[in-house]
């Protein structure tokens, strides 16, 4: 830049002056001394000072007592000036301290410090450059308080609506397993297969959001059965292949291993959104699901005979909510996002995945993912269920209760939602299961300090506290009192997170699961903790479940199945009732149903049951405490049941 000829040296100094002073942004330097020596408007007015010479000269810590600068700043910006003129570079896009602006705002910038050369290359001071990112920070917070906004309220509805599936679902499968019915029977197993569907379809709905949280970023690395993987992804999709009379052929390599070490969440649902989209675009002929193993890649394919992918199409086929067919006019449904999560998760696993595809002949989408195979030398036990986490790890198996001591109380079940607690008492009655139930934590907590349980369940939203609490205070209470640590599984109908999983470890949980409670669960966490089972050698005679000879003089043998029939739906409907009388510990109401009970099992041949119900009932005439009850009263359960079971058998 040039200037007029004979400037004074002042006029120049003013002119460069009035052009720093106009910036925008803060602009200042300081001399190897860290003396200020000059600077812009907007440093003044932050300042609050009229001209530029009450600046020069200034001190850090002077400016910071003129401004009440907080100490802690007021010695970041003198350190970091320092190292600058130090070590001769720059440091850029230093993000300050807030300080506060005379005017009373607290101020946040994002600072340039570069230093200062003669022209020997001696460093002679430094200038500053720091940009006002205030509003930026604040639109950060209310963008981060946004998206947990969202976060929580998808996490929220999850909840809400996978509560009431999880008792469909639970529910359907009692029904199936209980009626006798074979069209019945099927259509509750219609209706178990349809709700697991939806609770499928939920999930997809929830990958939406999922695949954009930081949590789906994270690779689990844990051991699973690929086979058994496989098994229930096609048991999910038959009835729709069924409905659709198509051919659903599984091709698994001859030499394929069975267990490997991936991120079992992510490839389920992965083979999940690959088989659901053959299946919905299939309308005729058959669909193949295979797997092989070789050069230490799990290559799995999904190949149909459906519509096909037009050319043009195959190069978007995994772009978020991209259809390939029309919105408005096709009969297919769904969201455009099952290939795109597919391609999602096989880039985190650090896969490849290849498709191919004719129009209106068929499609093969081959997925590669490198993969350890777990070595056959170790003791590895199978998922108890699809819905095991990363949190169920070999720390949940290599780590059951301290030996095989004798807790008399059980199985502590803490749940709030009475279809979920219906089914659970159900499921723990078949198989013979000690159990004690609450529905708030200080129930839980209350039975925690007056029993000794094998196992505790609990669900994780509960009435007055979270089932991480519950944890935490059962732990508590073992350290002061000096206790054996009790194991904890905790059931969440939330989407299953990374956060989720560490906050239920930190609690001192064992192992975090998505609801419902399983028969296949139940049965993987008797194996686990060596659950005790109720004792049926009880101080009485054996006697036969049925006994055909006395049934014989009371009936004609063409009308038993009709007998047997009322006999089935007056139990069950017993069954509920008993459960619910001692839960509530109302003495009266189960010596009635043990009388009635007793009545239905003599007029049906039912000799053990009989004897279980005039045993519980003598029992509740002679004493009340639940303690001493409690043997009877499951005996009297386990007896019902065999009797339900051999019933079952007769009229199959």
């Amino acid at each position: 830049m040039t200037h007029p000829p004979n400037t004074s040296i002042e006029d120049v100094v003013y002119y460069y002056e009035t052009i720093i002073a106009s910036m925008p942004g803060n602009v200042y330097w300081f001399d190897v001394n860290l003396r200020a020596q000059g600077c812009n408007q907007n440093v003044l007015d932050m300042l609050g000072l009229n001209h530029l010479q009450e600046f020069k000269g200034l001190s850090f810590e002077e400016m910071g007592e003129i401004a009440g600068w907080p100490a802690a700043a007021t010695e970041a910006f003198k350190t970091a000036s320092m190292t600058v003129i130090n070590t001769g570079k720059a440091k850029l896009n230093i993000e300050e301290p807030p300080i506060q602006h005379t005017n009373g705002q607290w101020l946040t910038f994002l600072t340039h410090r570069v230093p200062i050369f003669t022209q020997d290359k001696k460093v002679n001071g430094m200038i500053g450059i720091s940009l006002d990112i205030t509003r930026r920070k604040q639109l950060e917070q209310a963008l981060k308080k946004a998206n947990q906004a969202k976060d929580d309220f998808i996490r929220n509805m999850s909840h809400d609506i996978r509560t009431p599936l999880a008792g469909i679902i639970g529910m359907s499968a009692l029904l199936e397993e209980e009626l006798q019915d074979g069209e019945e029977k099927n259509h509750a197993h219609m209706v178990s297969v349809s709700s697991q569907q939806l609770l499928t379809l939920l999930n997809s709905v929830l990958d939406i959001v999922a695949t954009g949280r930081q949590s789906e970023a994270e690779v689990i690395v844990q051991s699973f059965n690929l086979k058994t993987m496989i098994e229930h992804l096609v048991a999910l999709e038959m009835p729709t292949v069924q409905a659709k009379q198509l051919k659903l052929k599984v091709d698994l390599d001859d030499d394929l291993p069975e267990q490997f070490y991936s991120d079992e969440v992510k490839i389920q649902r992965l083979l999940l959104n690959l088989l659901g989209n053959a299946v919905k675009f299939t309308e005729q002929g058959e669909i193949e699901l295979g797997a092989r193993y070789e050069n230490g890649a799990l290559c799995l394919w999904v190949r149909d005979t459906g519509c096909g992918i037009k050319e043009h199409d195959q190069t978007r086929i995994f772009e978020k909510f991209f259809r390939a067919t029309n919105r408005d006019t096709s009969v297919y449904n769904g969201h455009g996002v099952g290939l795109h999560i597919v391609e999602h998760y096989v880039k985190l696993l650090k896969g490849s995945i290849k498709v191919t595809s004719k129009w209106q002949i068929g499609t093969t989408i081959t997925v590669c993912l490198p993969m350890n195979v777990v070595s056959a030398n170790l003791c590895i036990t199978s998922s108890a269920a699809p819905t095991l986490t990363a949190n169920t790890s070999s720390e949940l198996l290599a780590t059951p209760l301290s030996s095989k001591k004798n807790h008399t109380a059980g199985v502590l079940f803490v749940e709030d939602n009475n279809v979920a607690l219906t089914i659970a008492k159900k499921y723990l009655t078949q198989h013979r299961l000690r159990f004690k139930t609450a529905q708030t934590i200080d129930e839980a907590y209350a039975l925690l300090q007056q029993h000794s349980f094998a196992l505790v369940i609990t669900d994780i939203g509960l009435p007055d506290g979270t089932g991480y609490e519950l944890a935490a205070l059962c732990r508590a209470f073992e350290y002061n009192k000096a206790r054996s640590v009790t194991p904890i599984i905790g059931l969440t109908a939330r989407t299953l997170t990374a956060a989720e999983q560490q906050h239920a470890t930190q609690a001192g949980m064992k192992a975090l699961f998505n609801k419902p409670l399983t028969v296949r669960l139940l049965e993987q966490l008797m194996e686990d903790f060596y659950l005790p089972l109720v004792s049926i050698e009880v101080d009485m005679p054996a006697l036969p479940l049925i006994d055909e000879s006395q049934l014989k003089n009371m009936a004609p043998e063409d009308s038993w199945p009709e007998l047997f029939d009322l006999f089935q739906t007056e139990c069950h409907a017993d069954i509920v009732a008993l459960t619910a009388a001692w839960q509530a510990q109302d003495m009266s109401a189960l010596k009635h149903l043990a009388h009635k009970m007793k009545s239905t099992a003599l007029y049906s041949g039912a000799q053990a049951m009989q004897a279980a119900c005039q045993h519980l009932e003598k029992a509740l005439q002679q004493q009340t405490d639940a303690t001493e009850l409690e043997p009877h009263y499951q005996h009297c359960q386990v007896t019902v049941q065999a009797t339900l079971d051999k019933i079952k058998e007769f009229l199959a």
